[in-house]
């Protein structure tokens, strides 16, 4: 279970970093806010430890005042293997202020019902370096470089795609509870002129009578896929990524068509219900997408 643990947690990264995004240079309040649920299946070579995975994401990117965004993210996934059957359940709770230099967080994990991990705390970017004041797993302040929180990173990496780059790397901090590691982040950037767009034309089965979910508001936007892989930093320049995915990131922030690879194995998943979430404009207006 050590192996399955550590790759629990890693998602969390994917999640906060891969959803989140913003239109490149505009603000934060670009951002759209929704409720997506990913259904998930193993994907690619067979796991040797286990005989099948599956599991959903449900993630909800709320816009709820001026000051933060928020993000709420679930995966629950079933592991069956000799006769067993393992269950994961990940409850992260993130808020960002819009200025990026403040992340509260909250990334709790169960096995089975019981308690995996907690990681719990405040993080403040700034003078050139982040301080992260855990509350769990134990109280203590850890000092890194200057790390970019999940919507930073993410605005930053969407500004790079519509400048034309092909590669984006920064060091992020998500809520990860060993901040020490300093985790970084390589992105490659690729247009994505033959994939269908997301209309009715493309429904996702059956005789294309039925639309995607979210297609109504992702058809005709541009969108870009995304291969990114998080290293440790202190493993050296030639350690290996702890964790990979690539999706497909749209320019209103929602992402699709999700591959994770983890060691010994791949999950990959697409929207499967999609719902628009009300935003409040700075009047104190609430504007419903």
């Amino acid at each position: 279970m050590r192996r399955l643990r550590s790759n629990t947690s890693s998602l969390a990264v994917l999640i906060s970093i891969g959803i989140l995004a913003a239109t490149g240079g505009a603000s934060a309040m670009d951002l759209f806010p929704h409720r997506a649920v990913y259904d998930l299946v193993q994907s690619g070579q067979s796991s040797s430890e286990f005989d099948s995975i599956d599991g959903r994401i449900v993630v909800e990117v709320k816009h709820d005042s001026c000051d933060a965004y928020e993000l709420e993210y679930r995966f629950v996934a079933r592991f069956v293997g000799n006769q067993e059957l393992i269950v994961v359940d990940q409850q992260i709770e993130l808020d960002e202020t819009l200025d990026g230099k403040t992340l509260e967080f909250s990334n709790v994990s169960t096995v089975d019902g019981l308690r995996d991990q907690a990681s719990i705390g405040k993080a403040t970017t700034g003078g050139g370096k982040t301080e992260v004041r855990y509350d769990q797993p134990a109280d203590k302040i850890v000092e890194i470089a200057a790390a970019s929180f999940p919507i930073s990173h993410t605005r930053n990496l969407i500004e790079a795609a519509k400048r034309g780059e092909f590669v984006y790397e920064a060091q992020i901090f998500d809520g990860d509870p060993e901040a020490e590691k300093q985790t970084r982040s390589t992105s490659i950037i690729a247009d994505t002129p033959d994939e269908p767009d997301m209309s009715g034309e493309a429904a996702a089965e059956g005789d294309g009578s039925e639309e995607k979910p979210g297609s109504d508001v992702l058809a005709g936007l541009t969108r870009w896929r995304i291969s990114e892989a998080y290293y440790d930093a202190t493993g050296g320049a030639d350690a290996e990524p702890d964790f990979s995915t690539s999706y497909t990131l749209y320019e209103n922030g929602v992402s699709d068509a999700l591959t994770m690879n983890f060691e010994g194995y791949s999950l990959s998943g697409q929207i499967s219900e999609f719902t628009p979430l009300q935003a409040v404009d700075c009047s104190g207006t609430s504007v419903e997408n």
